[in-house]
């Protein structure tokens, strides 16, 4: 019997992710925790791509997948020895054996004490999953505070809410005119003095609900602007293996955790939500985009559709099928051209494809023969 089979695949594991700090800081140097997130995620850079930033790449350091890593850029996705394997190439088999060296483990170890620290291990996991869900029930409940506590775009009785006047001047200047629609929509509100985490500064921020298949509130997502209307500008220094360069802070930013979620953006005129229309049988085309500005562009030009914004490309083949969803038709942006943007868009396009089967959903692509998304074809540039 081999050194690797003396110990048990469940054994390393729980060794490895008992001790995955260490792990990630050894294998992924140029990362860090991921701030906002109370330490939740290691950012770093994938190496098995050209990854020159962190910010796609996330380990995840607590929760259920533990260990587990996912690049949004990439598509790539796997568990704690495929972490290692990422790294240092090789089979699982040699992704186990190093990791066996790494804890430290003696494959002469009487097996009841291995056992003990198994369950050990695996009850601190259990216990870190139980934290961790618990935490994310208090930062959606304080995200879905955030949203109520914001200015609704419309009064009673459908008119124009003045107060939102900075979020219509936002729309405006991007060529969206809101008015165009039946009523205006209730998912996007104007929240005031929100604090932007990378820069520290407090700006105003258009919010809007991500919400589960369920329809149960998932998060808050914001794109930040200023007094004039326009997307934050803000830029820092940051030192790379080429020397000081400088990086664009984020503009829009959703919180927490969203994965499988989406903006309900337009209803396609039904005055009910997926969930409800399904279970009448009746069948209404939709469309899935990127953000709230394409998602809105969509619905003046689509009324007759359910319009969905996936916030992220990585978080579109995650998106729900309706059973009312007769077709869904992928809006892309036209700066998804790159490479691996273009593997992951074609991947989630073949996933949901797969999944429509089961609701009888036909997926389609379609993009803008003007600019990069459908706003810019509403601006007409």
């Amino acid at each position: 019997m081999t050194v690797a089979e003396r110990i048990s695949f469940r054994e390393v594991k729980a060794a490895l992710l008992d001790k995955l700090d260490g792990l990630v800081s050894e294998l992924f140097p140029d990362g860090d925790y991921d701030s906002k997130s109370k330490r939740k995620y290691w950012l770093a850079t994938n190496p098995s791509r050209n990854d020159t930033k962190p910010g796609s790449f996330w380990i995840y350091m607590s929760g259920p997948k533990q260990g587990g890593y996912c690049d949004s850029a990439s598509g790539q996705k796997g568990d704690v020895f495929g972490l290692i394997q990422l790294k240092r190439g090789g089979s699982i088999l040699d992704a186990k054996i190093w990791g066996q060296w790494w804890c430290g483990l003696d494959p002469n170890e009487p097996p009841e004490q291995r056992e003990q620290r198994a369950i050990a291990a695996d009850q601190r996991k259990r216990q870190a999953i139980a934290e961790a869900a618990a935490q994310l029930d208090r930062d959606r409940r304080t995200a879905h505070a955030i949203w109520l506590h914001g200015i609704p775009l419309a009064l009673k009785g459908g008119v124009r809410n003045p107060a939102a006047a900075l979020a219509f001047a936002y729309f405006e200047k991007r060529g969206i005119d809101l008015d165009k629609l039946p009523r205006l929509p209730g998912v996007t509100r104007l929240l005031l003095d929100q604090r932007h985490v990378e820069s520290g500064q407090t700006f105003a921020a258009l919010g809007s609900c991500i919400i589960g298949a369920d329809h149960k509130f998932m998060a808050l997502h914001r794109v930040f602007i200023t007094d004039q209307a326009e997307k934050i500008d803000l830029w820092t220094t940051v030192n790379t293996p080429d020397g000081p360069k400088q990086k664009q802070l984020p503009v829009r930013k959703s919180w927490p955790d969203y994965l499988g979620g989406f903006i309900p953006v337009w209803d396609g005129g039904t005055n009910m939500s997926a969930r409800k229309q399904a279970a009448t049988g009746e069948l209404t085309p939709a469309i899935a985009c990127e953000g709230i500005e394409d998602g809105f562009a969509a619905a003046i030009g689509n009324q007759d559709h359910r319009v969905r914004a996936a916030c992220s490309l990585g978080n579109l083949h995650n998106m729900p099928l309706f059973a009312c969803d007769d077709r869904l038709i992928v809006w892309r942006d036209n700066d998804w051209g790159k490479p691996q943007a273009e593997r992951q868009l074609q991947a989630a396009c073949k996933e949901l494809a797969e999944r429509g089967r089961d609701t009888g959903t036909e997926v389609f692509l379609a993009s803008s023969y003007l600019g990069k998304d459908a706003n810019d074809l509403m601006k007409g540039k």
